[in-house]
C-alpha cells in the first residue's frame, strides 16, 4: 500500500510541475475533424525537434516508426533505447497531430495536438490525450467524434 501512496504523491507533484494540458476548444475540435485538410507525414520524415519535444521521453528521445525502442520497463543495454515511439504524425497549416506509444510498466498510447505558428517554426501545446492505438488520422477523427480520447486529468494545485 505504501508504494501506491508514493506513486500517487509523485503523480500529484508531476501534475503541479508539468501543468495539465489545455482543454480542446469547440472550434479547434471542428478543425481537427476536417480530415481532408490534413496529410500524413511520411514515416521516414523526422519531426522537427521543437515539436518532438512535446512527446519525447524523459531523455528527449523519440524512436521513428518501426525503429527499435524500449516497450517495457526493463532497461535496454546501457539505457540507449528511447521509451517512446512515433506511430504517425499528420498536419495542416494550423495543427500538427502526433500519435505515439510509450513503454514502461504499462504500454500506453497518446496524442499530442500542437498549434503551428504562422511561420511554421514554433509549436504550442493545444491538447494532449491518452488514446487507444490509432492506425491513422481517419481513426483519430473517428475516436475524437466518438469521445474515445481521455484527456489528462486536471489535478488540483
Amino acid at each position: 500500500m505504501r508504494l501506491g501512496n508514493l506513486i500517487f504523491i509523485i503523480l500529484l507533484v508531476l501534475a503541479d510541475v508539468c501543468h495539465a494540458a489545455p482543454k480542446l476548444s469547440a472550434s479547434d475540435r471542428a478543425r481537427l475533424l476536417e480530415e481532408r485538410t490534413f496529410h500524413l507525414l511520411p514515416a521516414s520524415t523526422p519531426l522537427p525537434a521543437a515539436a518532438a519535444s512535446f512527446c519525447s521521453d524523459a531523455n528527449g528521445r523519440l524512436a521513428m516508426p518501426g525503429a527499435r525502442w524500449a516497450p517495457t520497463d526493463v532497461l535496454s543495454q546501457g539505457g540507449a533505447l528511447p521509451s517512446r515511439r512515433l506511430i504517425w504524425a499528420a498536419s495542416n497549416q494550423r495543427f500538427l497531430v502526433i500519435h505515439y506509444e510509450q513503454g514502461g510498466f504499462a504500454h500506453t498510447y497518446g496524442v499530442v495536438v500542437l498549434g503551428i505558428s504562422s511561420d511554421g517554426t514554433a509549436y504550442e501545446l493545444a491538447w494532449r490525450v491518452f488514446s487507444p492505438w490509432l492506425k491513422d488520422y481517419t481513426n483519430f477523427t473517428r475516436a475524437l467524434a466518438a469521445n474515445e480520447l481521455q484527456e489528462e486529468p486536471e489535478l488540483g494545485r
